[in-house]
């Protein structure tokens, strides 16, 4: 299932691909609304021509703080702030329009200690953070050294350094499973993003010490 969240989009703005299964499509993103399109290969032309598939409004909302963003259900109207395409099909709709139980496809997500679960928790992890200081964005393998601007105006430097490591650690264990064959239990992983001894660690020591299995 594909999934858009309105936190995931906070402070971006361009095109960026989006996966369908096997095919790649494309997701514009703009102050007011995004905007998914697809390309085919067009001989007459010689070159790619891009159509339109759906075009979803961003409502805003004043809040004592700035202002909240939410999205236009296409289907019923309504505020989201999270929207999903089910079965690889081109539209998305809010999740009441959507009659389908978004989490019957997450069941083996805790399971398997495979990269499923590694990559959900970095995923999340990397949006607490001001994503719009780097030209990097969501990058996964994660380097920390390309996001030493991107904290929050108000996150506090320790919980700001925390994260760094967190995701520093979540992409080496990636690594891990990936190369070595491994897996880790969703309780190891838990235990170690909110250990004191990953607190203590130097961030350019986390990839050796997850690599050879020292924490």
């Amino acid at each position: 299932m594909n999934a858009i969240d309105i936190k995931d989009i906070k402070g971006l703005s361009g095109t960026y691909s989006v996966k369908f299964g096997k095919e790649k499509k494309y997701i514009k993103i703009d102050d007011d609304n995004i905007t998914l399109f697809g390309r085919i290969k067009s001989y007459a032309h010689g070159g790619w021509c891009h159509y339109k598939i759906q075009e979803i409004f961003i409502s805003k909302q004043k809040t004592g703080f700035g202002e909240r963003k939410f999205f236009v259900c296409p289907v019923c109207g309504e505020r989201r702030t999270k929207i999903y395409c089910y079965e690889n099909r081109e539209k998305f709709k809010c999740r009441s329009c959507l009659g389908k139980n978004i989490y019957s496809e997450r069941c083996n997500l805790y399971d398997g200690g495979g990269t499923a679960l590694i990559e959900y928790k970095f995923f999340n992890l990397i949006s607490e953070l001001d994503l719009s200081k780097t030209s990097k964005k969501r990058h996964i393998p994660f380097n920390s050294r390309y996001y030493g601007a991107c904290k929050p105006k108000h996150m506090r430097y320790e919980k700001f350094e925390l994260i760094l490591k967190q995701l520093t650690a979540l992409s080496a264990m990636r690594d891990t499973v990936i190369l070595q064959k491994c897996s880790y239990s969703t309780q190891y992983i838990n235990g170690l993003l909110n250990s004191n001894s990953l607190k203590k660690l130097k961030i350019m020591d986390i990839p050796d010490i997850i690599w050879t299995h020292e924490i």
